[in-house]
């Protein structure tokens, strides 16, 4: 009997090492989830650490397998994608098809041009110049017609006039409007595709087999969604029922616990029964804690499977 004695402390002593080794691993991954969760969230973990208070309920999913599915063939990210890559792919072949039609090109232009000095001095200078010249001509002219006895012949003024200067400048500023205009010019072309080497036949095959590929593509998907779909709505059945069941173990658990401790009172039961029934109870509300867990687990999968928002 002393033999057997040693032998459950031993075995004691071994699931109480194992017990805390289960605890430090626990509170290890307690730690390491939370940086995971600020890491997601963006935002460094601020000092003396956080209280999650937040609790998420349990409800029945009221939705069917049926409507799921409509709903994911609509607005899965993925099948859309994928969709309007198809749709591209069929305006690709309504593209390469269009180089058996005719090409006509029209086009028009029409333009001007206006040249300006940047120092008006330069020509009221040029004209006063040339105004000078002419001036002295027609005093030499002049005196030749005095010296033979014909009368005198009007030169005029040497110099410009304030008018005939502002009329030289006012005619140097013709940028950007005052400009010279050009004719108008229209051109049509018109290009008839005869052979070109088998280039457009082979453009067509092309844009042909890019859109059966993305046709191809949406029906995987589609596959593979419902396949997803299907799989994370049982999956979330699946935990809904498991946290019922694990609800009735839990308190089936709390009553062999008190019953237990009433034994214990009355010397009907001892010490390591109390520990045992104890250990029954913790274990049983850990597995419900577990299952909740699972379901928020498979409610996730099921929203991500469905591509939005079911809750």
């Amino acid at each position: 009997m002393g033999q057997g004695t040693i032998l459950d402390v031993r075995s004691a002593e071994v699931a109480l090492g194992q017990a805390q080794i289960a605890a430090l691993t626990a509170h290890n991954n307690v730690e390491v989830t939370k940086v995971t969760l600020y890491q997601q969230i963006g935002v460094p973990e601020p000092p003396g650490g956080v209280q999650l208070t937040t609790s998420f309920a349990v409800e029945t999913p009221h939705f069917s397998l049926d409507s799921l599915l409509d709903l994911a063939r609509g607005q899965n990210p993925a099948i859309r994608a994928l969709r309007s890559q198809e749709r591209a792919a069929t305006l690709g072949v309504r593209t390469a098809q269009s180089r058996y039609t005719p090409t006509l090109t029209v086009s028009t232009g029409w333009g001007g041009n206006a040249y300006q000095y940047t120092n008006s001095d330069y020509l009221v200078g040029r004209a006063q110049a040339a105004a000078m010249g002419s001036y002295s001509g027609c005093l030499q002219t002049d005196s030749i017609r005095t010296a033979v006895g014909l009368g005198a012949y009007p030169c005029g003024s040497p110099t410009l006039s304030g008018a005939e200067i502002q009329s030289i400048r006012s005619g140097n500023s013709v940028f950007p409007f005052k400009f010279t205009r050009s004719p108008l010019s229209v051109s049509a072309g018109l290009s008839l595709p005869i052979f070109d080497g088998f280039n457009r036949e082979q453009s067509v095959q092309q844009a042909i087999a890019q859109k059966e590929a993305a046709a191809y593509n949406v029906k995987a998907q589609e596959l593979a969604t419902r396949t997803n779909v299907t799989q994370a709505f049982l999956n979330l059945q699946l935990a809904a029922k498991t946290i019922g069941l694990r609800q009735q173990n839990a308190d089936k658990a709390r009553e062999e616990f008190q019953y237990a401790e009433e034994r214990y009172r009355v010397g009907q039961a001892t010490y390591l029964d109390v520990t045992t029934a104890h250990g029954t109870f913790v274990q049983a509300q850990v597995d419900r804690l577990n299952s909740v867990y699972d379901y928020h687990r498979a409610f996730a999968a099921l929203e991500n499977a469905v591509g939005r928002p079911l809750r």
